[in-house]
């Protein structure tokens, strides 16, 4: 018997993007405090419509959602740890052309697109020189406001957590 488990990795996010579907094997993150247990483990998934867990521990998903996948032993211990699906951004791409900002002048959006429209993935925007120029990303993550804040040069990036591609504008 063993006397405490825990799973290490918490607030698991795994991507779907059509017939690739992201996995992870969380016996790799189960801690035992006994070395040389004999106890034996039972994995489950509160919601198998969304995550499935094999009785070796492998974690696959199904669709977007989120749930809580337990391991137990024989002796009646547990562990858990929440998992949720998304649909991953197979590509990006900017719709708007390169964005000159005057310093004094007028505010201007840089606009992405992203593909499955359908995707829940995170894009991240990232600024190179923020004394230049402000984003104020919208709540979609697709647009950005560009506000110019002194003379200079700086380079927007748009990445996606975890997907393929990113996308870099230039001002």
């Amino acid at each position: 018997d063993v006397g405490e488990i825990s799973i290490t990795k918490q607030d698991i996010r795994l991507g779907i993007n059509g017939s690739d579907r992201e996995t992870i094997d969380l016996s790799d993150y189960l801690v035992v405090d006994k070395k040389n247990h004999t106890d034996t483990f039972t994995w489950s998934s509160s919601n198998e419509e969304y995550v499935k867990v094999s009785q070796d521990g492998i974690v696959s998903t199904n669709k977007n959602g989120t749930a809580i996948v337990s391991v137990t032993t024989r002796s009646g211990l547990t562990a858990t740890t929440t998992v949720t699906t998304y649909t991953k951004i197979k590509e990006i791409f900017k719709e708007t052309g390169d964005v000159d900002v005057m310093y004094g002048g007028e505010t201007k959006y840089i606009t992405i697109s992203a593909s499955p429209a359908n995707q829940t993935d995170r894009l991240v925007w990232t600024n190179s020189n923020p004394e230049v120029a402000e984003i104020e990303v919208g709540a979609d993550g697709l647009k950005g406001k560009i506000i110019p804040l002194s003379k200079g040069e700086t380079t927007i990036t748009v990445t996606v957590e975890s997907a393929i591609g990113t996308v870099d504008e230039n001002k």
